[in-house]
């Protein structure tokens, strides 16, 4: 029985052995490593306009409400009204109502808003603000 184990494992050492001469080893290329990018970072591609910048829309006949002067407020319909003209122009006159600021045609001046209150009137126009005493008349 001694022979036979012995035989066995001479055989399987063999074997081993012979697939181990056999076998080949495969080259395998090592990895090859791109350069770096020219920017690091990441950096966004933009298409159209940044939407955190306002437009500016360019017009011709722009008010600002340091040139209007306050005549006073009266109240129609139960709708408060605040009557202001143009200092360059004295026969250009400006109503405020609904919040909004509109010239003698009705048409909304864009980006000046404004609020009448019991005490007073504000127009805000940008970073600019001008409160306006509602005592305060001027002919």
């Amino acid at each position: 029985m001694k022979k036979n184990l012995r035989a066995g494992l001479l055989s399987i050492l063999m074997v081993l052995s012979a697939a181990a001469f056999r076998a080949q080893q495969v080259d395998v290329p090592e990895p090859t490593f791109m350069q770096a990018p020219e920017y690091s970072g990441y950096q966004p591609q933009y298409k159209g306009r940044d939407p955190f910048i306002p437009i500016q829309v360019p017009t011709l006949n722009q008010v600002s409400i340091m040139e209007l002067d306050y005549h006073g407020t009266l109240s129609i319909g139960g709708v408060p009204m605040a009557l202001f003209n143009w200092r360059d122009k004295p026969d250009t006159r400006f109503v405020l109502k609904f919040r909004k600021l509109y010239d003698a045609n009705g048409v909304w001046v864009d980006g000046v808003v404004g609020d009448i209150t019991d005490k007073e009137v504000v127009l805000t126009q940008g970073n600019q603000k001008i409160p306006y005493p509602r005592d305060q008349r001027r002919p």
